[in-house]
């Protein structure tokens, strides 16, 4: 990606509400060519825009990370644990990977702990090639914590080069 790209790609991550026309005042270049490198930058690599909610607002108290040992990672996660996710819409992000002897990763959003047992005893239901039981790493959300790809992704950016 270019530099000019990257700085407009920065700017989007920041704030995707701010128009072409602040953009190209901040970048000190014209509003044509932000406008013509958002669309590329849309087309390539911003899947889409969303809002990042405040999870305490919205009645969610817990996020958990939970570790398994898959059978066959790759199978599993598409079969098994997807379907898990169409189950349990507080999924928001399932993955096969590796780490700490563990080969899948699924981030769930959980109202109380008592949601969070519930969601294990279905994952347990659900996901008859997960060798062992699910290790969990639960964390409270909070109004301060935020998720914000901005400042690691300008950083990722600048470093890539």
């Amino acid at each position: 990606m270019k530099k000019r790209a990257q700085d407009i790609f920065i700017e989007i991550l920041k704030d995707s509400r701010k128009s072409d026309r602040d953009i190209a005042k901040k970048l000190e270049i014209s509003q044509p060519t932000v406008t013509r490198i958002r669309k590329r930058l849309e087309k390539n690599v911003i899947r889409t825009y969303t809002a990042v909610p405040v999870f305490p607002e919205m009645g969610i108290e817990l996020i958990s990370f939970n570790l398994g040992k898959c059978t066959n990672p790759k199978r599993d996660v598409e079969t098994c644990l997807n379907r898990t996710n169409k189950i349990n819409p507080q999924i928001i992000f399932i993955a096969s990977g590796e780490g700490m002897g563990k080969n899948c990763l699924i981030v769930a959003l959980h109202k109380d702990y008592r949601d969070y047992v519930n969601f294990i005893n279905s994952l347990r239901i659900q996901c008859k090639g997960v060798k062992e039981t699910f290790d969990s790493f639960l964390a409270p959300t909070s109004k301060d914590h935020i998720l914000d790809l901005a400042g690691p992704m300008a950083n990722f950016i600048k470093r890539k080069k």
